[in-house]
């Protein structure tokens, strides 16, 4: 491993870590549970993004084509899978 390589990597883990603190230290929402934070942000960068790239590769992107999948049907799979965390969270 070189130097630069290094550099990389911490400053790729490093940052969202901090962006996380931050966010959780400063509780806008007054939620005060940090599980909720966690499954929240894990939802949003795994759940979320899988279910929409299942959707947008096998189902949506044989019939309507790349073009309309990537600027139109896409971020709204994705934004609707984001959202059934927080119907989850209401109920």
């Amino acid at each position: 491993m070189n130097a630069p390589y290094l550099i990389a990597v911490l400053v790729t883990i490093g940052v969202p870590l901090v962006a996380i603190y931050l966010i959780y230290a400063s509780d806008l929402f007054g939620t005060g549970k940090l599980s909720t934070f966690v499954l929240s942000a894990l939802w949003g960068a795994l759940g979320a993004y899988l279910i929409a790239d299942v959707v947008n590769n096998r189902v949506l992107l044989p019939r309507l084509g790349y073009e309309t999948v990537v600027g139109l049907a896409g971020p709204i799979v994705e934004e609707i899978a984001k959202a059934l965390l927080l119907i989850y969270l209401v109920t």
